[in-house]
């Protein structure tokens, strides 16, 4: 069975200032190509919904001129809801939404373009970033989730598909103490590393942004160590929100689990709670909650005492673009650890 010691990380072997100081550094080094990463991987999504929004753009002036489909009005009442405070954004754009979407199916419905073919081909420029385990006979799969109207446009939300993690093997734990001692925070994202709780909220009309928040700490494993898990449970709220009417956008929201050696990634787990993509006509709300199990394991050099950084991120991106864009693409979410633990095993 699992001996729990409830040994505390930031005991008589916890890493000196300078040692806290070189593995910040090495985590930030590992951000930066990160965030490079995930933007190219966006860049290229973005260009294949403007690609999408040129394809149907003639399709949806046909709807939108043959119904009456206010298109300035339709604007000012999103671009109102995405103004004022933070807190309230969700509920104003959901009201907006009520107000247009059924305006916005009868356009779809002129233009004589089946939206499901409109929701395969954004599903399509997802790639990998759709799960591959949705199960063929869910009764809560991904297109049952989707809280939107349109001709071109896909959502997912992990409820619909995220399985916890197997638990830990049967050996002691440690736990990484609060105040914690590493973190970082971009472009307006907050982290708190005293209780450990995450915010972001990230919205864009053009081009593409990241925003992040993270906390963590340090963690020793000594010579006789061979393996190491990670775990962490996560207490967090998410949503997105999209309008696209010749235009295009994309919102998501992620959680991470990483584990460091100076700058190279030992062990992680990426969670995307929720993304949703849009071209030419959509528009979406969709939103969640719960508590998430992050894990990773990987092997450790036996024989050879090492220190680790472990983090827990809140990771956000938010981009769109074209000729008319409803309202700016908005991911927001709040992320907090329970407590991050770690299982050496000898």
């Amino acid at each position: 069975m699992m001996v729990k010691d409830d040994t505390n990380a930031g005991a008589e072997n916890s890493p000196d200032a300078d040692e806290v100081t070189q593995l910040q550094k090495g985590y930030e080094k590992h951000l930066e190509k990160a965030r490079t990463d995930q933007g190219q991987k966006l860049d290229g999504q973005l260009k294949a919904l403007e690609k999408l929004s040129k394809k149907y753009e003639k399709d949806a002036r046909k709807g939108a001129d043959t119904t009456g489909l206010d298109l300035e009005a339709m604007r000012a009442d999103f671009k109102a809801a995405a103004e004022g405070d933070e807190d309230g954004a969700l509920a104003r754009f959901e009201t907006a939404q009520a107000t247009w979407a059924p305006r916005l199916s009868k356009a779809v419905a002129a233009t004589g373009v089946d939206p499901k073919r409109g929701r395969a081909e954004a599903k399509a420029v997802l790639g990998d970033d759709v799960p591959k385990d949705l199960p063929a006979t869910a009764t809560r799969d991904a297109d049952r989730l989707m809280a939107s109207e349109g001709l071109v446009g896909y959502s997912v939300n992990i409820a619909s598909w995220w399985v916890p993690p197997p638990p830990p093997p049967a050996v002691s734990t440690l736990t990484i103490p609060k105040p914690y001692t590493l973190g970082s925070t971009r472009s307006g994202a907050t982290a708190d590393r005293t209780t450990g709780a995450l915010r972001s909220y990230n919205h864009v009309e053009v081009g593409n942004q990241q925003q992040l928040a993270s906390v963590g700490g340090t963690f020793t494993a000594d010579a006789a160590v061979r393996r190491i898990r990670v775990e962490t449970i996560v207490d967090t709220s998410y949503w997105t929100v999209i309008g696209a009417i010749f235009g295009y956008a994309s919102a998501e929201v992620i959680i991470n689990l990483k584990v460091l050696d100076g700058a190279t990634l030992r062990g992680s787990q990426r969670l995307s709670l929720l993304r949703t993509i849009s071209a030419v006509f959509w528009i979406s709300s969709d939103s969640g909650s719960g508590a998430y199990t992050l894990a990773c394991e990987f092997d450790h050099a036996y024989g050879t005492p090492k220190t680790y950084a472990a983090l827990v991120e809140l990771e956000t991106w938010a981009g769109g673009g074209g000729l008319f864009v409803v309202s700016p693409a908005t991911a927001s979410g709040t992320a907090t650890p329970r407590n991050v633990t770690v299982t050496l095993i000898r």
